[in-house]
């Protein structure tokens, strides 16, 4: 796999702001109001924008699961469970005390 590479000198100004040259942010298509996820990795800053990490992320859940399956509704009849298990060991507790 070939990298594009594009390298410019930048500077940070006295606010802690790092001017990124028109040259890469239309390369990168980057547009005023984007929103970015900044990560260290050995030293070195990457930015990448949060719709990228969203959609990675989503690709990777997507790698897991069985098309048409809910996520959501999976979870929640666990949770159906665990809570219908929760009341019927309280019920057990409950009825237990009033014998003793």
């Amino acid at each position: 796999m070939v990298l594009a590479m594009t390298e410019i000198r930048t500077h940070v100004d006295n606010n802690g702001r790092i001017l990124i040259p028109a040259q890469i942010r239309k390369e990168c298509n980057i547009k005023r109001g984007d929103v970015f996820v900044l990560r260290t990795i050995d030293g070195e800053i990457r930015m990448v924008s949060l719709k990228k990490v969203i959609a990675d992320a989503r690709a990777l859940i997507r790698k897991h699961t069985t098309e048409g399956v809910s996520l959501v509704g999976e979870f929640l009849q666990i949770r159906r469970e665990e809570a219908a298990l929760e009341e019927k060991k309280m019920n057990e507790y409950s009825n237990n005390e009033g014998t003793e």
